[in-house]
Parts: C-alpha cells; structure tokens; sequence
C-alpha cells in the first residue's frame, strides 16, 4: 500500500490569521509551521488546536520587520525542499507574492508545492461579509436622499445660515460657530437633530434651543 506524501504546511498568520488553521486537513502525515512577529502574534484559540487533530505542530516567532514573515517562509522553504525528497508544500497565505517562489522550485526542483489562499468562513466571519454586502448597497438609496433634502447648495445654505443669526442681533463670534456647526453636518438625512443637539451641548439647553429656533426653517 502506497504511503502518503508527507506535507508541510508553510502559515504566515500575519497575513492570513488564526481562522485558516479549519482549511488544513486533518491526518497523521502533516506538519504544520506557523511564522508570526512578536507585535502581531495572536492567540491561537484551542478549537483552531483540536482541528490540526495529529498533526505536527511548530511554531517560529520571527523579528519585527517589513516582509520578515515572507522572508522567513520562503527560507524555510527552500530548506525543507532541500531535505525532504518527494514531500508536498502549501503556503497559506492571501499574499500572491509567494507565487513567484513556488513557480521557481517547481521550475528548479520539481517540486509538489502550491499557495493555500482560499480560507473557510467561520458563521459570524460570513455574517460580518453579508452586513457589509447589504451595506454597501443601500449607499446609493443614502446619497439620493441627501441629495433631495438639499435644495440649497452648500454656499448658499451657509449664507442664509448667516444672515437669518445676524438678522436675530447675535453675536457675531456665534454667528460664525453656529455655521461651523451647520456645515459639518449638511450632507446628512438627520442634519436638524445632528445640529439640536450639537448646539445644546456647547451653549446650554436654553441658548442652543434659541440659536437652533432661528436657523430651523433653513436647515
């Protein structure tokens, strides 16, 4: 009976994170070999630990630099290319930049090697990823409702801002903050209440509901 390739599983954690340890499978002939850097070790929870089963595990901590990860498991690799005649290779990693090294040892060597970049989904990973698809296409529906609620261009909303405070004998010095305040806030649906309450809290309940009455009709 024809024994199994052994094979070595090259995960850079940095890149991929503690969740692409469910993609590795689970048998005797494996070895799994984790590089990470002090500052973006992460805890390695001990389901990721249960589901590597009877696999081989080591673990590098590398020095802190830019591209140390990537350095350390392409050396790592030609080393264990070196060593382990007829064994299979699998980076897992998203970074692409790894496939100019595999394409080298199996130009070179022949070697079984591949890049892992495809990892599974935990359910609140896939829930996060539908939040964000629903997300993003309720943005234009957003965008069409500031449009219509702004009938005034920004320059002209400010102006009259402006005008209606000076009209009302306020202070010139609020004049010019109660209009820093209104256009921070007018590309948003809710800009009336974003602006009440603005207004209540750097000059008091009874100041900010009279500033907010005067300018009500034009934001």
């Amino acid at each position: 009976m024809k024994k199994n390739k052994k094979t070595y599983y090259l995960v850079d954690l940095e890149n991929a994170g503690v969740s692409c340890l469910n993609s590795i499978q689970n048998h005797k002939s494996s070895t799994v070999i984790l590089f990470s850097t002090p500052n973006n070790s992460a805890k390695i929870p001990s389901e990721a630990l249960c589901n590597l089963g009877a696999a081989h595990l080591k673990f590098f901590m590398v020095p802190q630099k830019k591209q140390s990860v990537d350095e350390h498991i392409m050396s790592y690799l030609g080393y264990l290319i070196g060593k382990k005649d007829g064994a299979k290779f699998v980076i897992v990693s998203n970074d692409s930049d790894y496939d100019n090294i595999i394409s080298f040892w199996k130009r070179e060597k022949g070697a079984d090697i591949k890049r892992k970049a495809t990892l599974v989904q935990t359910p609140v990973q896939a829930e996060e990823k539908q939040k964000t698809v629903i997300k993003e296409k309720a943005k234009p529906v957003v965008k069409k409702a500031v449009k219509k609620a702004n009938a005034l261009t920004k320059a002209e909303y400010n102006t009259k801002i402006m005008q209606a405070l000076s009209k009302a004998k306020i202070d010139s010095t609020k004049v010019g903050e109660v209009a820093s305040i209104c256009s921070k806030q007018y590309s948003q649906v809710n800009r009336k209440e974003l602006i009440s309450d603005a207004l209540n809290k750097k000059y008091g309940q009874v100041e900010g509901t009279k500033l907010f009455s005067v300018i009500k009709g034009i934001i």
